[in-house]
C-alpha cells in the first residue's frame, strides 16, 4: 500500500499558540488550524486538531504563532475519545509558513 493512500495538504491560519509537550514517544506539538471556505453567503470556517512529532514539532514550536498563515502536508486520523465521541486530527510531516501572505478579511 502506497503512503499517498492517506495524505492531506490544508493552507490556513493557526487557532492559537502551538503548545509543546514531552512524553514517552518523543516530543509533540499540538495546535489547531482554521481554514477558510469562500461560498456565496460569505466564508465557513473549518477546524482542524493538528499534531506534529519530533523535529517537525520543534520547529512548529520554535517559529509560528497563533494567526500565522502556513502550509502543512500530512495524515487524516480518524479517533474515539474516552466518552464515545468521534474525531478527526491531521498528524503534520511537513508544515511551512507561507510568506508574503495577506490576513484574510
Amino acid at each position: 500500500m502506497s503512503a499517498y493512500n492517506n495524505t492531506i495538504t490544508l493552507v490556513g491560519r493557526l487557532g492559537g499558540d502551538p503548545q509543546i509537550e514531552e512524553t514517552a514517544a518523543g516530543t509533540v506539538c499540538n495546535f489547531s488550524l482554521a481554514v477558510n471556505r469562500r461560498k456565496k453567503e460569505g466564508n465557513e470556517t473549518d477546524w482542524f486538531r493538528v499534531e506534529a512529532w519530533h523535529d517537525t514539532a520543534r520547529g512548529v514550536k520554535s517559529n509560528l504563532a497563533k494567526g500565522d498563515r502556513i502550509m502543512l502536508i500530512g495524515e487524516l486520523r480518524v479517533q474515539k475519545a474516552e466518552n464515545g465521541k468521534i474525531y478527526t486530527k491531521i498528524i503534520a510531516y511537513q508544515v511551512g509558513y507561507l510568506l508574503n501572505s495577506k490576513k484574510e478579511k
